[in-house]
């Protein structure tokens, strides 16, 4: 019925409930976590699969219905391109991130910051895409500072 106080009491009270339960139960905290991380973190589609019209007056050309169709070949290609931006963001954070100024890692706290976010704030993997995109620049500074280490032990 609209009332604020009792909302944010039952609010703060679940969520005390909650918390207790999956401190009391640390396995199935970890799972819930994990499977919210996978949801949210490892969709290559980035929810937007659940999202498209598959109506023939939106789609005039087809191009969803295809798309829709051969699913898992690009699925395939996009969870081996998700993956490679997250070794690329890994690889950085390894080997460049001391290196750096302090404002080149500006995005790496918008990231983290959205990763804790996500976390807490039950959402869905298609608010994961802009930090996605963040990543791609950043993904390609830590190949580049892999491949240079690579090739300077095989210059030795």
């Amino acid at each position: 019925e609209c009332n604020q106080q009792l909302s944010k009491q039952i609010a703060q009270e679940e969520i005390v409930r909650q918390l207790s339960d999956y401190l009391n139960n640390p396995v199935k905290g970890i799972s819930f976590y994990k499977r919210k991380i996978c949801t949210q973190w490892n969709d290559p589609y980035y929810g937007c699969s659940a999202l498209v019209s598959v109506d023939s007056d939106v789609n005039a050309i087809g191009l969803t219905e295809y798309l829709l169709e051969k699913g898992d070949g690009i699925i395939g290609f996009l969870s081996v391109f998700q993956f490679v931006v997250y070794t690329g963001l890994l690889l950085y954070l390894l080997i460049c991130y001391e290196k750096s100024e302090f404002y080149n890692h500006i995005i790496i706290v918008v990231i983290l910051g959205g990763f804790l976010f996500s976390i807490l704030w039950e959402a869905n993997s298609r608010y994961v895409f802009p930090y996605f995109t963040m990543m791609l620049p950043v993904s390609v500074l830590g190949w580049k500072a892999f491949s240079v280490r690579v090739f300077n032990k095989l210059e030795r």
